[in-house]
Formats: C-alpha cells, sequence, structure tokens
C-alpha cells in the first residue's frame, strides 16, 4: 500500500534523523520515553522485567525508541532511529508494533532477549500469522488457539508474546 502522507491518518510513523531533530519529534508526538532518551542519551530505568525494561534491553547499544501509546487521530504507532541505527533498529521496531513483545525463552526471535536476531524469523512470522488470524476470527476462542499453538510449535512462551 502506498504511505500515507498525512500524519495523522497513518497507521505507523517512522523519523529518521540526528538524534535533536528525534527529540524535537518525539516531544511533538507526546512520546515521553523517547525525547527524554533522545534528549539525554541515556534509558531511562524501568521496573525490572517490565514490558519498558525489556524494551530498554532490547534495545539498548542502538539509538532507537518506539512509542505504542494510542492516540486518537494520529498514528497509533511511532518509530525513532538514527539513520546509522536504521538496519538494526526498524525490524524489531516493526514486529513490535504488529503486535508481539520483547520476551525471554527459547524460541528463535529477533524479540528474544536472549538472542541476537537482527531479522524476523520464521518463529515471528509464525507468531504474527496466528496473532492476526486470532483477531480476525472472533468466534474461534482464544484460548483453543493458543492451546493448538503451544502444541504446533511446542512453545512455553506463546501467550507472552502477544500484547
Amino acid at each position: 500500500m502506498p504511505p500515507e502522507k498525512r500524519l495523522g491518518q497513518a497507521g505507523k510513523a517512522v523519523f529518521v534523523g540526528a538524534t535533536g531533530f528525534l527529540a524535537r519529534k518525539a516531544q511533538q508526538s507526546g512520546a515521553a520515553v523517547a525525547a527524554a532518551f533522545f534528549s539525554s542519551g541515556r534509558r531511562a530505568k524501568a521496573v525490572p522485567e517490565s514490558t519498558d525494561d525489556k524494551l530498554a534491553r532490547l534495545f539498548s547499544g542502538t539509538n532507537c525508541a518506539v512509542s505504542l501509546n494510542r492516540r486518537p487521530g494520529q498514528a497509533k504507532a511511532y518509530v525513532f532511529t538514527t539513520p546509522e541505527d536504521l538496519d538494526a533498529c526498524l525490524p524489531r521496531q516493526f514486529l513490535l508494533v504488529a503486535g508481539l513483545l520483547p520476551f525471554e525463552g527459547e524460541t528463535p526471535s529477533a524479540l528474544n532477549l536472549n538472542f541476537n536476531y537482527t531479522k524476523a524469523t520464521l518463529a515471528d512470522i509464525a507468531f504474527l500469522r496466528i496473532l492476526y488470524y486470532i483477531r480476525k476470527t472472533p468466534y474461534l476462542a482464544r484460548l483453543e488457539l493458543r492451546t493448538a499453538a503451544n502444541r504446533m510449535f511446542d512453545l512455553y512462551d506463546f501467550s507472552t508474546r502477544l500484547q
């Protein structure tokens, strides 16, 4: 699909530039955590094992941040990164925006904190397909699909990956 030219109508917005530019854009879009990071160069301390903590661990050493705040009439997700970190940042950010979360476990994934994959893996694609199948099939019980997916993939961490 072609990109949306009006920021207010976009589902996802990606900002790429110098850290000063990213700090201003993050501030303007209400992404306080990203604004603080690009202003100070340091990630805020988060509660251990929280989603924010896992995001900080996932992107440690890179200049990239994602804001998934709900904004009525605006993009649902904002991604902020520098040109030099674009390749390391964008694949993971799009998996987050699509609805998956960082986790620890044995599953090979770009969002697994125990590995260092920089691109989506087959497991990530499978999780996304299941997630979108769940969303498009309202009559299907989520528990039934999770149970089937657990058996199919033999993954104990399946339910922790979904937002």
